[in-house]
């Protein structure tokens, strides 16, 4: 992202959300956005998705311009009860993923429908429907789903903030070992500060007013990471207060 700018105009102003935002994500890299609530994070995904025109600035995905939705991309969101189809069964929905993203090898794509599931720890739960399932369990669907279309960057807003607390650290961890099994690159915008530095390699900060970047911050951590382990040590702990002191002041 390039001195990027998204200006939505009404019918007596106009609002901008980002403006001079310029931002390079390396492929493989976990990249996390936090910030205050009206600062851009949502609209900065969407800009990413191609779901949203940019008002100014260029950005480009494995080198190409984004002028739409790019093919390299899958997106989860947060309302995963909207975004199953619920006339199909699990297994149903990863493979309406897969449909479009290549053909299938003889065999057909059964068994990578099995390999999504099983990644996302659905595997027994194939032949249910998504309104048979708990939260938490929709959201793996959903994820398998993206996944499923081997896409290069996996774009995530606020994707785990409707489930509770035990079911979002499971899949903050069924991610984190999606992530790590596919080589893919994640871009995940989040609310929560322990959440941003659990699973970062990097937690971007935007400023309050969206003018750009407060802040590009490297966790450092090391992985794999543990719900217990990770968070006790001092760098998580650093980061955290550090981080807090950025979006509260």
């Amino acid at each position: 992202m390039e001195d990027v700018a998204k200006t939505y105009r009404t019918r007596r102003r106009e609002v901008t959300a980002l403006r001079e935002l310029s931002l390079d994500i390396g492929a493989g890299e976990f990249v996390t956005v936090v910030g205050r609530s009206g600062c851009g994070k949502s609209t900065l995904l969407r800009l990413l998705s191609g779901l949203l025109p940019v008002s100014a600035g260029e950005i480009r995905v494995a080198g190409q311009r984004i002028d739409g939705p790019p093919r390299q991309a899958r997106c989860v969101f947060q309302d995963y009860a909207q975004s199953l189809l619920p006339w199909k069964t699990v297994a149903g929905n990863v493979r309406f993923g897969l449909r479009h993203a290549y053909e299938p090898a003889e065999g057909g794509h059964d068994e990578l429908v099995a390999h999504y599931l099983d990644l996302v720890g659905l595997g027994h739960a194939a032949d249910r429907y998504p309104w048979e399932l708990s939260g938490g369990m929709q959201q793996r669907a959903a994820i398998a789903r993206a996944l499923a279309a081997r896409p290069q960057l996996l774009l995530m807003d606020e994707a785990f903030s409707g489930v509770d607390a035990l079911s979002r650290a499971k899949l903050q961890d069924v991610l984190l070992h999606a992530w790590a099994e596919e080589g893919l690159t994640v871009v995940f915008v989040t609310h929560d500060i322990d959440e941003a530095v659990y699973l970062a390699d990097r937690v971007v900060v935007l400023h309050p007013e969206g003018h750009g970047l407060l802040a590009d911050v490297r966790t450092g951590l090391p992985r794999p990471r543990g719900q217990v382990v990770t968070r006790e040590l001092p760098e998580f702990l650093h980061h955290r207060r550090e981080l807090l002191h950025m979006v509260l002041d």
